[in-house]
């Protein structure tokens, strides 16, 4: 990868304290050249014409030389960077007066600049979208996990610049969007950068226009420019300590930090810090040898040699390596000391099915040490207390920059105890006494629940330590448990509790029943893994245990209801009376093969039985042998058992690739029945979960053909999962990038012959790649508007029910355009659905969503049952919950029998509803109205409109609507809740002892 010069040129380190002055001074000249607030003219971005062109350019050009990184022409090029996302400024709801100018603004964030001179040709490596900072292209990754990739096409800079001018003017004249953007200072920076970077590159009016109106938003022009210094110097301040931890050489550490006290006098919160921090380098340099610790004579000599490795830190990089280096402990010593507690001294495993061996890997040697050598390291690591030199360890803080900003006054004057404070949890590296303290302070026990504190006298500190030492040298896991049990903190005993669970024999596992019943809502967990232990030994103490809950939470709560309780843990104690009856993974999957376990059994009894990370890794074999016994043809069973038992693995090896080659070979051709009374042959289905073991960005391929038709995606599954199975390489993607331009316009120019006829047709005549590259195009130039009756027309039904899809409602809306009057018409049928189909059903839900490549919209239908209403896609359990809440508090209205809504939720946060409720009297109620006017404001987002207005509303959104927004979607809902009970019917909560 090429480098980039990120270096401070010696004139800014000569002219370091007035920089900040003379940039202050030429931006607030330029912004003052016209009346504040009022934005300059700029041809075809409207706004009011301003006397004199204001000149930021000085300006802009000192924020480079303070740090902003240069992109020139002819190597940067401006480009679309999938996967990026647009950053989130206007609220979800309201501001309909500027939203359009604003989204244009927020969305050239998925636009940036690509480094053309490294990485792949048409793949850029090196990538800047923030305006300031460099990001590697193969590092980045979506919130699901695949890196994020380069457009081939460039994007319109230009168009750009404007709309971050015309977004930013619209933001000035709007206070309440103003004073919500004040409170995202990294977003109004970027703005300030990436407006630097246009006029360097050229479009100095649009960037200049751009940079009044954040003068005009912000409400101190000064702390604007205090901002962009905060930024500049912490970053070059982490480039620092970066080089440094490649490096480990102090000399140019001292260096790089007097470099950076010069250039950044004034707008830098952290200077103090950093200031202290190079005196520390310079105390360490001052010495020609590393003093030696003060209690090393308490050491062996091996020990010694230990604290020497830890002082001088890992080796330095060599120079033109190419393997990356071991990374150090990405938690600190304090985490390091937690797993030597618990996972050495005590032989637990507080975290589950974590595998600490593997997590010795990626150590540095000198921290493995701790993991493997059998030391008393309480007593070695306590005798770096109170040491004060440095190492090349950095705290575990992965933000250097400072917290929060205040655009209305100056920062205050940090005292000596606040830098102090901030001291503790700064960037930078730490000294041996440190590093000792974060490890022994999760070691030494104290009467946390009787309100003791670790002592902060070093000295008092270290004779704990090693009086702690004493106290548990020599002994077992075990032995050291119990101690903890007795002494330690709050999270020590839970960690002693499970190490005893773990490893003790019958007498001790009685020991850990007496404490969990004692705090059965603490120890939860521990008593599931003590019946995991004691297994058909631990019957007795489930009751026990189900019946102290009971009481503990009747405590808590007096006036709460212990049959909700009992409701809420049925699940969780049925399935520890499956633990506790003997079930093993082996009979689980015998019985599934018996048919004794039905398909929507299955995997919670698995998840039940599958312990130990031992039995997680065995599991896909034992269920991969169980297919072959499965009658042949019998698809539907063979592929839920293949699909809940592989998930558990966490890769496909060679033996397992066999067997599901021997299990297409015979019986591939069995039919798997999917819910919707669809089927594939058993083949297909495994080929397709072939390629959820290989990673060749196929996740970011699925974001692209979100609601692609099915039959345009298995022929590539099929291809895929083969050459998985077999070893073979997977062929490439298809890309837009495939498509030619002239195939690409030729496919354009066959639309408006079939915007009313023949559109799926030829959809269907379109390659894979073709698809691509139309959805590209759609997505980046528009769609004309006498393109819109392809999308807005309703082409398609789906769902669990079949029943339900044949709903006259719904069949009456096929092949209509989508407007108002169908949206309203099929909300009205949900909501009063509940009467026709009372006692078979509690609720219906219907989300139009649309299709891709102007397919129109599709209709999916769903009913939920009281088993279901947990599901997190849906919000009116919730509602229902909130109204119950406000009857409690309230008393009015009462006898609500169900709640329905409608809304459109767009981009993630846009929401409109309308709201009702149907009352005692079988009537439904508009929650605007005003006979119940506290029901107003439902604990929802979004608004509540009028239903006289409903038509109208949905009619504008749909008006407004980008038929190219694949994450927009119309929900109509409506829900019967659970019949209550009356007083009369009622029976008064005991406690459990109070029962017969």
């Amino acid at each position: 990868m090429n480098s980039v010069d990120h270096s401070i040129s010696p004139w800014r380190q000569a002219r370091g304290p007035a920089r900040r002055m003379m940039m202050i001074a030429w931006f607030s000249a330029s912004a003052s050249l016209c009346v504040p607030g009022i934005i300059p003219f700029i041809p075809g971005m409207g706004g009011t014409a301003c006397a004199v062109t204001p000149d930021f350019g000085k300006g802009f050009d000192l924020l480079f030389e303070l740090g902003l990184q240069e992109l020139p022409a002819d190597r940067w090029e401006y480009r679309e960077i999938e996967g990026v996302g647009s950053r989130e400024i206007l609220p979800s709801s309201g501001m309909d007066n500027i939203r359009a100018v604003v989204t244009e603004l927020e969305n050239t964030y998925t636009r940036g600049w690509a480094d053309k001179t490294t990485g792949e040709p048409g793949k850029p490596e090196l990538l800047v979208w923030d305006g300031w900072q460099i990001h590697d292209s193969t590092q980045l990754v979506h919130s699901w996990g695949e890196p994020r990739r380069i457009s081939l096409l460039p994007a319109d800079e230009r168009a750009d610049a404007q709309a971050l001018a015309k977004g930013l003017q619209a933001i000035a004249t709007s206070k309440p969007v103003r004073e919500n953007l004040l409170y995202s200072s990294d977003t109004i920076v970027s703005f300030l950068f990436r407006a630097a970077q246009y006029h360097r590159r050229g479009y100095k009016a649009e960037a200049e226009a751009a940079a009044q109106a954040l003068f005009a938003i912000v409400p101190r022009q000064d702390r604007l420019l205090d901002l962009a210094v905060q930024t500049l110097a912490g970053q070059q301040y982490q480039k620092a300590l970066d080089k440094f931890s490649g490096t480990r050489d102090w000399q140019t550490l001292d260096t790089d930090l007097k470099r950076l006290l010069q250039t950044y006098s004034r707008g830098w919160p952290s200077r103090p810090l950093v200031e202290r921090l190079q005196q520390s380098v310079q105390k360490r340099l001052s010495s020609p040898q590393i003093p030696a610790l003060v209690h090393a004579s308490s050491l062996t000599p091996e020990q010694q040699a230990w604290w020497v490795s830890v002082t001088d830190g890992p080796p330095p990089k060599k120079q033109g390596a190419t393997e990356p280096e071991p990374e150090e402990y990405p938690y600190g010593m304090n985490y390091l000391g937690e797993q030597w507690l618990t996972g050495v001294r005590m032989a637990a495993n507080p975290e589950g099915f974590n595998d600490l061996e593997k997590q010795k890997d990626s150590l540095p040697a000198w921290q493995r040490a701790v993991l493997d050598k059998d030391w008393d390291w309480i007593t070695v690591i306590a005798a770096g207390l109170g040491d004060d030199v440095l190492v090349g360890q950095r705290l575990p803080s992965y933000d250097p920059y400072e917290p929060g900003f205040e655009f209305k006054a100056d920062p205050p004057e940090l005292t000596e105890e606040e830098i102090n404070d901030q001291w503790n949890i700064f960037f930078r590296p730490q000294t041996r006494g440190e590093l000792a303290r974060a490890f022994i302070e999760t070691i030494v026990p104290f009467h946390e629940e009787e309100g003791e504190s670790l002592p902060t006298d070093l000295a008092e500190l270290r004779e704990l330590a090693l009086n702690t030492a004493k106290d548990i040298h020599g002994k077992t896991p075990v032995e050291v448990a119990k101690y903890y049990l007795e002494v330690g903190t709050i999270d020590q005993k839970s960690e002693a509790l499970s190490g005893i669970i773990r490893n003790g024999n019958d007498a001790d596992l009685d020991l850990a029943t007496t404490i969990i019943l004692s705090q059965p809502t603490r120890y939860f967990q521990h008593f599931s893994d003590l019946v995991h232990r004691r297994k058909s030994a631990a019957r007795p103490a489930i009751a026990q245990f189900r019946k102290a809950l009971t009481a503990e939470e009747l405590d808590h709560d007096p006036d709460g209801n212990a049959k909700t309780s009992s409701g809420r843990h049925r699940e969780h104690f049925e399935a520890l009376e499956i633990v506790a009856s003997g079930r093993t993974i082996a009979t689980v999957i015998e019985d599934y093969v018996m048919g004794k376990v039905p398909d929507a059994r299955l995997s919670q009894e698995l998840r039940t039985v599958v312990v130990s990370v031992r039995e997680k890794e065995s599991l896909p074999d034992l269920g991969l042998e169980a297919v072959t016994r499965l009658p042949k043809g019998d698809g539907t069973r063979k592929w839920h058992l293949i699909q809940n038992t592989i998930e558990y693995s966490r890769e496909l090896t060679e033996a397992r690739c066999r067997d599901l080659l021997r299990i297409i070979q015979e019986d591939g051709n069995a039919p798997v029945i999917h819910e919707n009374g669809g089927s594939r042959p058993l083949s297909d289905q495994i080929y397709w979960l072939a390629n959820l073991f290989e990673d060749y960005g196929r996740t970011s391929f699925v974001a692209e053909v979100y609601r692609f038709d099915p039959d345009d995606l298995w022929p590539l599954w099929i291809e895929h999962g083969k050459a998985s199975l077999e070893g073979r390489p997977l062929p490439p993607l298809p890309s837009a990038g495939d498509v030619p331009a002239p195939r690409l316009q030729e496919i354009l120019q066959a639309i408006p012959s079939r915007i009313t006829k023949g559109w799926p047709e030829y959809l269907h005549t379109l390659s894979l790649a073709e698809k691509l590259a139309l959805q590209k195009e759609l997505r980046q130039s528009g769609v004309p508007p006498e393109w819109c009756p392809l999308a807005l027309r309703v082409t398609k039904v789906t769902g669990s029910s079949p029943e339900l899809e044949k709903w006259a409602p719904i069949q009456s809306a096929l092949g209509k355009p989508l407007d108002g009057a169908i949206m309203a018409s099929l909300a009205e049928a949900t909501r009063t659905r509940m009467l026709q189909r009372e006692g078979q059903e509690i609720g219906v839900t219907l989300h139009l969503s649309p299709l891709p490549l102007l397919q129109g919209w599709q209709i999916e239908v769903e009913t939920y049952s009281p088993t279901d209403l947990d599901r997190p896609n849906l919000n009116l359990p919730r509602t229902m919950e909130w109204i119950q809440k406000f009857e409690g508090q309230f008393g009015a209205p009462s006898g609500i029998q169900g709640c329905a809504w409608l809304r459109w939720p767009q981009n993630r946060r846009e929401q409109t509803l309308f709201h009702w409720h149907l009352d005692a009297d079988r009537r439904w109620q508009n929650w605007t109205s005003a006979e119940y006017p506290g029901l107003g404001g439902p604990a929802q987002e979004g608004n509540v409109i009028p239903e006289t207005q409903m038509n109208a509303a949905l009619d504008e959104r749909l008006r407004t609507w980008n038929p190219t927004e694949l994450n927009f979607w119309m929900e109509a809902s409506a829900l019967r809740p659970a019949a209550r009970e009356t007083e009369d019917s009622k029976t008064k909560d005991k406690r459990p002892e109070e029962h017969p």
